[in-house]
């Protein structure tokens, strides 16, 4: 066994040291993990189309979180650091980051610090011109100065000179005075993963209601679960801020309590 996969077998042996939660292993279909796996783990085949690659995804799917009982994922890169702190003693300081994006000269893999300056990381890859730095993939990326703690792809975009001429219809809807929802549809459900009910969950996050949201099982997700239904149906305001805004009242509420 190489020592990657040792370090990640005794990782996941930690974990179960220091916690009695479920455990649930997901691995891409065709590549699952062919190292050690604890019994207690659950392993699930996952596709690594989005959105069913997403966490969220798989946590509504197989464990909802409930405002009782949290739940939490962390990465498969984190869990081999683990294994390999408790063998050397010593925590891995760099993380190994993908720079992908249509203003690079070419993609590369670089490894680097967490909070590391990301123009100074694409600086010698860009092609000249204007550009973003967004932090992970472009669905649901945002800009970015600093590589984030959970942050492991960097996309550089180039940047449209001049704004793209708006449809006159889309444009009218961004400057209605009541902006609605998205029409939901099967389309829809596909985007949000097929688990969720679209019509139920965009009616309840456009109307800000906590207890049907909670019913519904959106406390399992997270913005860039909704980043592939924004990019679709162009909605105003973002599915993603209103789920944000969600969670925020809710955790202010239980916090209150």
């Amino acid at each position: 066994m190489s020592r990657g996969r040792e370090d990640f077998s005794r990782g996941l042996e930690t974990l179960l040291r220091i916690s009695d939660a479920n455990f649930f292993l997901c691995e891409p279909e065709d590549q699952p993990f062919s190292g050690e796996v604890p019994a207690s783990f659950k392993r699930l085949r996952i596709g690594t189309v989005r959105p069913q690659s997403l966490a969220g995804i798989q946590v509504h799917r197989h464990f909802p979180a409930k405002t009782d009982a949290p739940v939490w994922d962390i990465h498969a890169k984190d869990i081999a650091h683990l294994g390999a702190l408790l063998e050397t003693g010593y925590l891995s300081a760099t993380r190994l980051v993908a720079i992908t994006g249509d203003a690079l000269r070419e993609p590369r893999l670089v490894r680097c610090l967490p909070g590391a300056d990301l123009r100074g990381l694409n600086q010698n890859l860009m092609r000249p011109g204007p550009h973003d730095v967004m932090s992970e993939p472009t669905l649901g990326a945002r800009r970015a100065h600093w590589l984030g703690p959970c942050d492991r792809q960097i996309t550089v975009l180039e940047r449209a000179e001049k704004p793209r001429k708006q449809h006159w219809f889309s444009a009218a809807l961004e400057r209605a005075a009541r902006q609605a929802p998205p029409i939901p549809t099967a389309a829809l459900d596909q985007w949000l993963g097929g688990g969720l009910s679209a019509t139920a969950m965009v009616r309840t996050l456009a109307t800000g209601d906590p207890v049907t949201f909670t019913a519904l099982g959106g406390l399992s997700l997270v913005e860039e679960n909704l980043a592939l239904a924004d990019y679709a149906t162009g909605a105003r305001p973002r599915l993603a801020n209103h789920l944000r805004a969600m969670l925020t009242r809710i955790a202010s509420e239980e916090d209150a309590i």
